[in-house]
């Protein structure tokens, strides 16, 4: 039996754009809202910043770059991540 994620807004940082739709699609199959998706770290950091989120999933490496001061930011807040 699948997860619900009913009620819960997932923020999607992926550089790959069909990744990013896949993952998209998932979290929405579960009645889950997404913040997203996005590909540049500044973008997700906006978005952080900007919407209540109950999760997030992060690309480690975006284009040379990495989502790990993302991440500590949002597990400072408590708020779990996935680090894909």
């Amino acid at each position: 039996m699948p997860v619900s994620l009913a009620g819960l807004t997932i923020l999607v940082l992926e550089d790959d754009f069909l990744a990013a739709l896949d993952l998209k699609r998932l979290i929405e199959e579960r009645d889950g809202k997404v913040a997203g998706p996005v590909g540049r770290l500044d973008q997700a950091q906006q978005l952080a910043a900007s919407v209540e989120l109950d999760g997030a999933l992060l690309d480690v490496k975006l284009n040379g770059l990495d989502s790990l001061p993302l991440a500590d930011e949002l597990i400072a807040r408590n708020i779990p991540i996935i680090l894909v």
